[in-house]
């Protein structure tokens, strides 16, 4: 291995620089210098699991010097693996995760042999039963060991190990010495240490690495670096959050509880009292419509008297329980009021027009809002996370409202059909949809060492997002809410589409099998709009040269104005 000006930059800090060694086939290279000098990093950049600058090749078996970008990343990192330090918290076991790594498309195309699994771990002082324990039940040394088995069965030409002995007492340390010696006799290890008598024990030459005086290495959640340098501190403040509300703010709600009410009440009788033109015209005189369709009216009163019934339950349940969620739901019942009065007020015109233009415009509206409203429910955002899940949305509910106007329903874009139709699926596809975007950024955020072992074995980013299960996790995640509901209609529940037609008078077979199509096209919107949206924030995290990019992940500034998490942009470092 051949590398030369080495340079490692996070934003406008060095990492380290000009970096230059050779290694040959069976040579050992020590990496040693204190903490916060790069070695760790510089490992992750041979691997091309981070950004950097300068040459770095690898001597084929026919002399030809081979660089990543000629043979690709993953095909790099199956003859250059890296060993990390950090303890696998990944499901599964060392040799299922071994089976899986040995499926990845750069490990079947290398001419090389694998070890025998059990061989090499018995080289290293484990037990076939090791092997067969997850990996959580596996103590600190036995974890670290067993992820030295995996690697070195898989033969890699180059080892990248960052301090693969750390959590080992003398003997096993001397044993684990031992075996990355001798059972890949003509492999090259670059071995970061720092133990001071491991070199002069292996044998080998040593490259010291010191700290960059020039800058301060940033604080970031994000920072690909950050398990070597960076103040963590940043990352757990931003996750504090307090024990739970203040007197002070209980007694805020309190006071601002009547105002809202107050509020309420007179948008319930506004609304009553609103005498919209042309409302007569399109659905005839309150008496005809109570009449023909025996339909119940609820007067404002009932409005009002639930509504003062349902806050004051809440408030007595948040005061004693101390949620703090009295004005916050307060709120909620006001949104709910103001805009499904608004709401009912646009579909008068709309109605009346019955324009297909005008309901397309109307819809895409309704598909931004969403948009938006999901983008605000994860912790975790990448910057542009409202377009993947716009685009998602869109093209979801564009076919799924398109098969159920068009072809089960067979009215086109009537309005009366439409605009409920595409709020029954867009409020289903938001949450989830917004669910697997939670689950996904969580994995890759609060976990990204999982998909990059996967990705330093030679997996490719769809072969470690799938085979990782990260994605089928996420969506597992967005589509449950959809099951269930499916599974217990006309047992448990009986669904709101249902009831308003029995309630308007249909027949119970016809608002049965309305709301039959309306679960089928429910399930399928969901499921494309997740996919369509996992898929893209996926191919975005993890780049095309199949590196997580973390710090294209960052946590939601809480304090941030209303509109930020509507463009979730934060410049990368």
């Amino acid at each position: 291995m051949n590398v030369q000006q080495l340079l490692r930059l996070i934003g406008n800090t060095t990492i380290f620089s000009d970096v230059n060694f050779t290694t040959e086939a069976g040579d050992t290279l020590f990496v040693v210098g204190p903490s916060g000098a790069g070695k760790s990093t510089m490992l992750r950049a041979l691997a091309r699991l981070d950004q950097v600058t300068g040459t770095i090749t690898l001597q084929a078996s026919g002399g030809q010097l081979l660089s990543p970008q000629q043979i690709g990343a993953t095909a790099w990192r199956a003859e250059v693996s890296y060993v990390t330090q950090a303890r696998v918290t990944c499901t599964g076991t060392p040799r299922s995760l071994f089976h899986l790594a040995q499926t990845f498309k750069a490990q079947t195309q290398r001419h090389t042999c694998h070890l025998l699994l059990d061989d090499v771990a018995g080289q290293l002082g484990l037990t076939s039963e090791n092997l067969d324990q997850v990996w959580g039940t596996l103590s600190g040394g036995q974890a670290q060991r067993a992820l030295l088995t995996v690697c070195l069965a898989l033969a890699p030409r180059v080892l990248l190990l960052d301090e693969p002995t750390s959590a080992l007492d003398p003997a096993s340390a001397e044993a684990a010495e031992v075996a990355l010696t001798t059972l890949l006799p003509d492999s090259m290890r670059v071995w970061v240490s720092h133990d001071p008598a491991q070199p002069s024990r292996v044998g080998g030459r040593i490259l010291e690495m010191k700290p960059y005086d020039k800058g301060e290495i940033p604080v970031g959640l994000r920072d690909s670096s950050s398990g070597a340098t960076g103040d963590k501190g940043g990352e757990n403040r931003a996750l504090l959050r307090p024990a739970g509300p203040t007197m002070a703010s209980r007694w805020r709600n309190l006071q601002l509880f009547p105002v809202v009410a107050i509020l309420l009440v007179t948008l319930l009788f506004v609304w009553e009292g609103f005498d919209l033109p042309g409302y007569d015209a399109l659905v005839g005189t309150g008496e005809e419509t109570a009449a023909d369709a025996s339909l119940v009216e609820i007067s404002t009163w009932l409005l009002i008297g639930t509504m003062l019934a349902m806050l004051a339950i809440i408030g007595v349940a948040s005061h004693v329980l101390h949620l703090g969620v009295l004005l916050s739901m307060t709120v909620s019942a006001c949104r709910t009021v103001l805009q499904l009065s608004i709401l009912s007020w646009i579909l008068v015109p709309i109605f009346q027009v019955n324009s297909p233009w005008l309901v397309i415009t109307y819809v895409f509206v309704m598909m931004l809002v969403a948009a938006y409203e999901a983008c605000k429910r994860p912790k975790f955002v990448y910057n542009v996370m409202i377009l993947h899940i716009l685009v998602a949305i869109v093209v979801s509910t564009s076919i799924t409202t398109g098969l159920g106007v068009s072809v089960g329903l067979d009215v086109g874009l009537d309005a009366r059909y439409a605009i409920p139709m595409v709020g029954m699926l867009l409020g289903n596809v938001m949450t989830s949809t917004s669910l697997s975007i939670t689950n996904l950024l969580t994995q890759l955020g609060e976990h990204p060492e999982n998909t990059e072992l996967l990705l330093s074995l030679g997996a490719s980013r769809w072969e470690a997002l799938f085979k990782g299960e990260v994605v089928s996790s996420a969506v597992s995640v967005g589509i449950t809410p959809t099951i269930q509901a499916m599974a217990v209609l006309g047992i448990v529940a009986i669904p709101g589409m249902m009831t308003g037609q029995i309630l308007g008078g249909s027949p119970p077979i016809e608002a049965a099998r309305y709301q039959m199509l309306i679960m089928f096209l429910i399930a399928a919107n969901s499921i494309m709009g997740m996919v369509i949206a996992v898929a893209l924030a996926s191919s975005h995290i993890i780049d095309p040269q199949h590196r997580l990019r973390r710090d294209r992940i960052f946590l939601k500034d809480k304090k941030a104005p209303w509109y930020k998490p509507c463009l979730c942009w934060k410049p990368y470092a």
